[in-house]
């Protein structure tokens, strides 16, 4: 066993500008860790005077070393006698001495060697201290001792480890085997990542012998993609090696190989000749060769050439790519322009005139592409930017010259006259305030209405505040009338303006003290909530409830326990002073518990008309409950069902009374009703069978399409015409009579919300047509929708509850397409059930999104979907 740290008691003592005493050379052998002794030895680094006495002391951690008071001199020319070497105190020991021929400058060599013993497998900080004599200006230092088992023969995986690619229900099994050269380690395997699903076989480990383990898994499709395991083996004091075999298992089907695909870019794609252009090549699916046809005659082979174009015009580059699989091609234009009678020099300016000094931006707008532009502003000043600024300092008017020069050659424009700059007016102050009275603090902006164009302002707000901003803003902090003072100046001179006692701020005034209370009656105990109404600037508050309690909240809540009439007194305060309200025998309290109002209902959401059982919840003696329902409907059983005929969301509220009091419990927004229309009747009809031999009939197969939901409550009533009906949903019909006999065809059909009937005049004819045409567009309606709920839900585990998951509810039609702008409806059945949202309108796709759990305490837990009125699914827990 070695100490992994070389330098074991870094005994760090530095010397300011004298040299350095430190532990160095330590030389560990193989069993630090049981009871042989460790070794430091402390030695002189070029020691720059002479020495001739030293002191200091080692501070060690107790119970992790202990002294053997061993201590061996070093080799210096004399040497050290040492007079005091002992244990001063449990963990520290005192190390003094002289020498018997003086240590000089320059001398380096071993001072002593110390023994230690370690007396268990931790750490250690040694720490140097009380450091006198000729070292006394040295400063301290310490050290780490670390105590660490090595594995000298580590154990070595026998097998190859990497990546392995397996496909689903497929079985995958490899061995492993590890060996240890030492035959006194018994060595065991471990393996971290393990898939579910995955064995590895039983080992039995043998002392100084390998182990062999068998690792088999068969992936289901639920565990596609990459799965990372890595194996560890330990010895027998479950020390890992010092390498571990990792194998990554990819589960899947290999991808196809990627399609060969030509694609390249172009840069530029356009301009004057002559064009160089840079084609980078873009292709997918790994191609090997390239071949560029630059459509001017020039070829190459290069993956990414560069071409110039020295003639005008439009050319088409090909770019053909191959490899083992196949070849493709990619086409682009380059259109490359002729220079000649391109170039034109024109400009613009942000402005015409002003007053000075006066900043213009001029813009380059020329053709032909110019490299060098030579501006004259008509002021003696001139540029050779491309878009310069320029100010003109004094009054005139400037004629500006632009020349531009390009590979196309060189243009001149000169606008005459095009600058205006005139002298700057004398100024006029004037300015105005936004407030003129007010309580302190009072801010007051102030707006400069000086005429002349200022170029500085400088303000006296009469507070002794100033400013020298164009539009201040200013606070007053104590009252009075002030006098405001405003001094303007451009280059032609100065303006003032004051406005005497402008501004008048008011002292604050006593706030006044008002506030209201709910409940003011009722049975004991009695929260009341208490809110603040009090006017005026306050900052604090002082409520006396009448009960010996107080508040310095500005709305409390305050529970009165004993009965009785209390007087409730309300102090408010601030900067202006402070007022009070007191209320007499506000509160009043009876002895007793009044009843508490609680209700649930289910379902809560629907189409009209839609019924609602209503359930009481309440707690207390009860003599009487009083239902209103929202929609102007009232009850008072205990356990209503009432029926909402009209679309909205509806507020429910009970009331309960008994002899100690009444409670009410109002939901908001608790029932979503939502427009249930009345079916809307369709049919189609198709021959069975024609005109028989000997007989004029014929049989007729009629489908209902429709748009009232399929259920228990639907009715359908059809008249063929003849005399007979039926009230089947899709019947078959046998038609009998004369050649020339034709039918009208009727249906009806009911449900809960309605009736219709479509009627279709000499629809049946026993004529060579058999059936009158297919009705027009306008005499269809929509299909009626069917709707999957395309989702597994785990059942419920107990003493569990899941997190959100997600239902997509998608409607078709009898065609099988989606369905978008269909409004789906979502309610629970059963406590603790939760979805949300309760309505979800599909989108292009025809599906529909929503949230839903089951709780903890569910029991027989459903979420209901319905679509156009009609139930789409159940998904019960």
């Amino acid at each position: 066993m070695k100490i992994t740290n070389a330098l074991l008691f870094l005994i760090i003592i530095f010397i300011i500008n004298i040299g350095t005493l430190l532990a160095q050379g330590l030389d560990i052998d193989d069993q630090l860790c049981g009871d042989n002794p460790v070794k430091f030895t402390i030695s002189i680094d070029n020691a720059p005077k002479t020495i001739d006495s030293l002191q200091f002391d080692i501070i060690f951690d107790v119970n992790i070393l202990e002294y053997t008071n061993s201590f061996t001199k070093g080799n210096l020319t004399e040497g050290f006698n040492f007079f005091d070497v002992k244990e001063v105190s449990s963990g520290q020991i005192r190390i003094a001495g002289v020498t018997n021929t003086d240590i000089e400058s320059g001398t380096s060599g071993e001072i002593a060697t110390l023994e230690f013993n370690v007396i268990n497998e931790q750490n250690t900080i040694i720490t140097f201290d009380n450091i006198e004599g000729d070292i006394s200006e040295w400063t301290t230092g310490d050290g780490l001792l670390t105590c660490v088992d090595v594995i000298n023969n580590p154990p070595q995986f026998d097998n190859e480890c990497g990546t392995r690619n397996v496909e689903i229900d497929i079985p995958i099994t490899f061995n492993l085997q590890v060996s240890d050269s030492d035959a006194e380690d018994t060595v065991k395997l471990f393996a971290e990542g393990l898939p579910v699903g995955a064995v590895m076989a039983p080992q039995l480990p043998v002392k100084g012998n390998p182990i062999q383990s068998q690792f088999s898994w068969t992936p289901t499709e639920e565990q596609i993609g990459t799965h990372d395991i890595e194996f560890i083996a330990v010895d027998d004091k479950d020390k890992p090696s010092q390498t571990s075999c990792k194998v990554t298992i990819l589960v899947g089907t290999p991808p196809p190989p990627t399609q060969l695909i030509a694609e390249f870019d172009a840069g530029p794609i356009t301009g004057f000749k002559p064009l160089t252009v840079d084609f980078t090549d873009k292709s997918k699916g790994d191609p090997s060769s390239w071949s560029w046809d630059f459509g001017d005659g020039a070829t190459s082979t290069e993956q990414n050439p560069t071409h110039t174009y020295d003639e005008s015009g439009d050319f088409t580059v090909k770019l053909t790519v191959s490899n083992s699989e196949g070849s493709d091609t990619d086409e682009e234009v380059i259109v490359v322009k002729d220079v000649v009678g391109l170039c034109k020099a024109a400009f613009n300016v942000d402005k015409t005139a002003g007053f000075s000094p006066l900043e213009v931006k001029f813009i380059d707008i020329s053709n032909g592409n110019p490299t060098s532009w030579a501006w004259d502003f008509g002021d003696g000043a001139a540029s050779s930017l491309q878009n310069p600024t320029h100010t003109y300092q004094v009054p005139g008017i400037f004629t500006v010259k632009l020349t531009i020069s390009a590979d196309c050659g060189a243009d001149v424009i000169t606008q005459t006259n095009l600058i205006l700059v005139e002298s700057q007016p004398s100024v006029n102050s004037n300015f105005s305030a936004n407030l003129t009275a007010g309580f302190v603090p009072l801010t007051v902006q102030f707006t400069d209405l000086t005429t002349g164009n200022p170029s500085s302002w400088a303000w006296e707000f009469g507070d002794g505040g100033t400013s020298i901003d164009q539009n201040p803003l200013h606070t007053y902090t104590f009252p009075g009338l002030f006098t405001i003072n405003l001094t303007t100046s451009n280059a032609n001179g100065a303006g003032f303006e004051q406005k005497t006692n402008l501004i008048n701020v008011l002292p604050l005034p006593a706030p006044t003290a008002e506030f209201q209370g709910s409940p003011l009656a009722g049975f004991t105990p009695l929260k009341v909530i208490f809110t603040d109404t009090s006017t005026g600037n306050i900052s604090n508050w002082n409520w006396d409830f009448g009960d010996s309690s107080i508040s310095t909240l500005q709305n409390p809540v305050h529970e009165y326990k004993n009965p009785g009439f209390f007087n409730v007194k309300l102090t408010v305060s601030g900067v202006g002073g402070a007022g009070f309200e007191e209320k007499i025998n506000l509160i009043n309290l009876l002895d007793g518990q009044a009843p508490t109002a609680e209700f649930l209902g289910e379902p809560l959401a629907g189409r009209a008309p839609f019924t609602v059982h209503f359930f009481d919840q309440s707690s207390g003696e009860i003599a009487n409950r009083n239902w209103d329902f929202g929609d102007g409907e009232f009850s008072t059983e205990q356990n209503p069902a009432h029926t909402f005929n009209s679309p909205g969301n509806f507020n429910v509220k009970l009331i309960v009374s008994g002899k100690d009091g009444t409670s009410e419990e109002s939901k908001i927004n608790y029932v979503t009703v939502i427009s249930g229309n009345a079916p809307t009747a369709a049919f189609t009809a198709d021959k069975k069978s024609g005109i028989t031999s000997g007989s004029n009939q014929l049989t007729v197969r009629f489908t209902d399409i429709s748009s009232s939901p399929t259920n228990s409550k639907n009715k359908w009533d059809w008249n063929f015409g003849d005399g007979t009906r039926s009230s089947e949903q899709n019947p078959e019909h046998t038609f009998t009579g004369s050649e020339d006999g034709a039918f009208t065809v009727s249906l009806t059909v009911r449900d809960s919300r309605g009736r219709d009937t479509v009627t279709r005049p000499a629809f049946i004819s026993l004529t060579e047509s058999n059936l009158a045409p297919n009705p027009t567009p306008n005499e269809t309606t929509t299909p009626t929708p069917s709707v999957a709920v395309p989702l597994t839900v785990n059942p419920k585990t107990a003493g569990k509850s899941f997190n959100f998951k997600t239902a997509i509810v998608s409607v078709i039609d009898q065609n099988g397409l989606p369905v978008p702008g269909v409004n789906i409806a979502a309610s629970e059945e059963g406590r603790f059930v939760f979805v949300r949202p309760s309505f979800a309108t599909t989108g292009s796709d025809g599906d529909a999104s929503f949230d839903f759990r089951f709780g903890l305490l569910g029991s027989n837990g459903k979420v209901v979907f319905t679509a156009n009125g009609m139930v789409a699914t159940i998904m019960s827990e």
